[in-house]
């Protein structure tokens, strides 16, 4: 199974907030909802059909199966809502038991706010990438793929 991690600053109810990197914590996304704007049930068909629905992961592995997958996210994309606070992100953060919903704009601001380690911190109880928050985390996610994929 495919992991994706993001980091950001965490608010007093795990929320994303902005703190300049003060509260930067990581979170797991499980899932997303797009509200799409027309053409629900042409756009399912043709997805499902486009892939192998026995697989739990799909490894697009020729470039033909990397083309027909594009096409078929660019009818996707295309239907998307142009304000991505209309679009939200499930995500897990290991300090609550609950599913989060977050708008991915709320989570995205939050992600590129990470300048600095809090300077009431000791950077030694850390794991900080190189290049510090700014450099290492901002901006960025983490994929993990099974080998193979």
């Amino acid at each position: 199974m495919t992991m994706v991690f993001t980091s950001y600053d965490k608010d007093k109810n795990n929320e994303p907030c902005l703190s300049n990197g003060h509260s930067a914590h990581w979170a797991l996304i499980t899932g997303f909802m797009i509200p799409l704007q027309q053409g629900i049930d042409q756009l399912s068909r043709e997805f499902t059909h486009s892939l192998d629905e026995s697989l739990p992961v799909q490894c697009i592995q020729s470039s033909d199966e990397q083309a027909q997958c594009l096409s078929v996210l660019s009818k996707w994309v295309s239907h998307y809502p142009s304000d991505l606070s209309q679009i939200h992100l499930f995500a897990r953060h290991g300090r609550s038991r609950h599913l989060a919903l977050w708008p991915l704009d709320q989570l995205v601001n939050s992600n590129r706010n990470l300048c600095e380690l809090d300077p009431n911190k000791k950077p030694e109880d850390f794991v900080i990438p190189l290049g510090g928050l700014s450099e290492g985390l901002r901006s960025k996610i983490v994929v993990i793929k099974p080998a193979g994929c």
